[in-house]
């Protein structure tokens, strides 16, 4: 089992690493990172990868769902999910393949925030250890994304379902952020702040880090895994 899980992985990776949306949407985001690096060194004369892992971050929220909604596709015209099915592969095998594949593609795409860390290190001595918990921070919110549209993309019957139903899902999450100002109770909109996984990814980017900004995102990976392992099982 061991071995045909590792062969499938190897498949759609070569796969991804193939396709030309792989390479688009690196180039992508290499160019506005790079822009916006620059365009904030050039207004404050001060160079930092903050607004960068943002901007990256707000990205993830768009091309999450464009990643996903394919995963479990039955009658695409590849035909890739009902193949690797025919393996007869454990379902929670059937949902780490996809969840690895795209956080691969995740990782490449935050290759250069990497290289202006280490370029920064040489030249302006950043807070290195802030630099280094925004880049997790962004990681983790990633694979929350990944995870909970993945979940999506496995109780709906179409791609134009699930990407849909991952977008509003994703940009509830980032509305959630704000809830605070929605009324002047600030006990309740707090409560719905802790389950915005972009709002526990923007309180790591200014420092403030608190047990309910790690709790829920990485209780919420395992979760949303182990509930489409699940829904694979039918």
């Amino acid at each position: 089992m061991k071995t045909k899980f590792i062969a499938l992985f190897q498949t759609e990776l070569r796969l991804l690493l193939l396709h030309p949306g792989f390479f688009i949407s690196i180039a992508l985001a290499w160019f506005l990172t790079s822009w916006i690096f620059g365009l904030v060194l050039k207004q404050t004369s001060q160079a930092s990868l903050m607004a960068p892992i943002w901007w990256m971050g707000l990205i993830s929220l768009i091309l999450a769902p464009l990643f996903c909604m394919n995963a479990f596709e039955k009658h695409s015209s590849r035909g890739r999910f009902s193949w690797i099915r025919s393996h007869h592969l454990h379902p929670l095998g059937l949902v780490l393949i996809p969840f690895l594949i795209q956080m691969i593609h995740f990782l490449a795409m935050d290759s250069l925030l990497f290289l202006h860390l280490y370029w920064l290190q040489k030249v302006a001595l950043p807070d290195l250890s802030l630099s280094l918990a925004s880049l997790l921070a962004l990681l983790v919110l990633q694979a929350t994304l990944v995870s909970q549209n993945l979940l999506i993309s496995s109780v709906t019957t179409s791609p134009l379902k699930a990407v849909t139903a991952a977008t509003a899902w994703n940009w509830c999450t980032f509305a959630l952020m704000h809830a605070s100002r929605l009324g002047s109770s600030a006990k309740g909109p707090d409560v719905l702040v802790a389950f915005s996984s972009f709002g526990s990814f923007q309180n790591c980017l200014g420092g403030q880090v608190t047990p309910q900004d790690l709790v829920f995102p990485l209780m919420s990976i395992p979760v949303a895994l182990i509930l489409t392992t699940l829904v694979m099982r039918r």
